[in-house]
């Protein structure tokens, strides 16, 4: 009988020391909450994700500007929730095509370590135990940006907190994410454009650009028109070029039909986000003039004559005489009382029988 009472004895104390080692084992890779990835729900499933009032959180001392190609920067990620005193958590740094990004170090290899997961990416999470403690509990480590700028990385992070009863029941499971940036230390200068004048509607502008800095694949640089003030704040797009050099963007939209003598034009970048100097001189659009009619032609066989023109809806007429030694007093009047006129031939000219000089009026 005491033999029985042995085993029985010695049997439940196995299950105990599984129960606990597996309670506290080293942290799993590919279970941040990553796409394609899971969490620790997958064995921590008593309750649903983010659902037991605690937290998790990622901070760090990377600059609001964004990060700079190859600096390292110190992460932390901290869980917490109240009543807990076992912690774990599980981190990655991925590209937007979802690959890792920059190099993680551990700085406690007796709390934290590296893995990797099933589909390549680069894990650090707790070690056992790694995570004892009052909540909240901080993973601090340190992550150097990628060497060159990769665009926006994002951070996935999840955490255990455990309730350190033994086994895999009764823990909530919290996960989060971090999109940062990169620094954009990028310039774009718009060089000189080749023309100071412009007609409404007119496409084909030629405008040179240069930059500094590293653009991402797939960028697009934009053309962009000022206002009639010479305002960017609501910028017409003209141009684009996807490029990742300097070079020239060839305007395909026509410019409005706003007269103006201050318009300016810049370029600005899709990736990294940049928006460039604008040209150094301002540009004057100037509206089509329109034809005005002066009737028929008029033999004077008088000292004078009358000859009366509609008003052009753009632009100013102006009396011109194609041929004979007569002279106007006043060009761009209208109706006009020509006197000392034997045998002239007057005709109202334009573009083609009329000159209309627009916005501003003939001497």
């Amino acid at each position: 009988m005491n033999k029985k009472y042995l085993y029985i004895i010695t049997f439940f104390l196995s299950i105990a020391m599984v129960v606990n080692v597996f309670a506290s084992i080293s942290g799993r890779s590919g279970a941040t909450g990553s796409p394609t990835e899971g969490t620790c729900t997958s064995c921590h499933s008593s309750y649903a994700l983010n659902a037991g009032g605690g937290s998790i959180a990622i901070t760090h001392n990377i600059p609001t500007s964004g990060y700079v190609p190859g600096s390292s920067y110190a992460i932390s990620v901290t869980v917490a929730q109240t009543g807990f005193s076992l912690f774990g958590f599980g981190f990655e740094a991925l590209t937007s095509s979802n690959t890792s990004a920059g190099t993680i170090t551990v700085t406690n290899t007796t709390t934290m370590k590296l893995s990797t997961a099933g589909n390549g990416r680069v894990n650090i999470t707790h070690k056992t135990n790694g995570g004892s403690g009052t909540s909240p509990v901080a993973f601090s480590f340190n992550w150097t940006a990628p060497a060159t700028n990769l665009g926006t990385i994002t951070f996935f992070a999840a955490g255990d907190a455990c309730n350190n009863n033994g086994n895999e029941f009764g823990d909530y499971v919290y996960s989060t994410s971090l999109a940062i940036a990169p620094s954009n230390n990028n310039t774009i200068t718009t060089g000189n454009i080749s023309s100071s004048t412009f007609c409404a509607g007119q496409t084909g502008i030629a405008i040179p650009f240069n930059i500094t800095g590293t653009y991402t694949s797939g960028n697009v640089f934009t053309a962009q028109l000022s206002s009639s003030t010479g305002s960017f704040t609501t910028p017409t797009n003209i141009g684009t070029l996807t490029s990742v050099s300097g070079g020239t963007i060839t305007s395909n939209v026509g410019l409005p039909s706003v007269a103006g003598s201050l318009y300016r034009i810049r370029v600005v970048a899709s990736t990294p986000s940049t928006t460039g100097s604008a040209n150094t001189s301002n540009l004057t659009i100037n509206i089509q003039p329109t034809t005005a009619n002066a009737g028929s032609d008029q033999v004077i066989c008088g000292t004078s004559t009358t000859l009366a023109a509609n008003s052009p809806t753009v632009g100013i007429g102006k009396w011109t005489r194609l041929s004979g030694t007569g002279s106007f007093a006043v060009p761009h009047f209208l109706i006009l009382q020509l006197p000392d006129l034997v045998q002239d031939r007057i005709n109202f000219y334009g573009p083609f029988l009329m000159e209309v000089v627009p916005h501003q009026p003939i001497p």
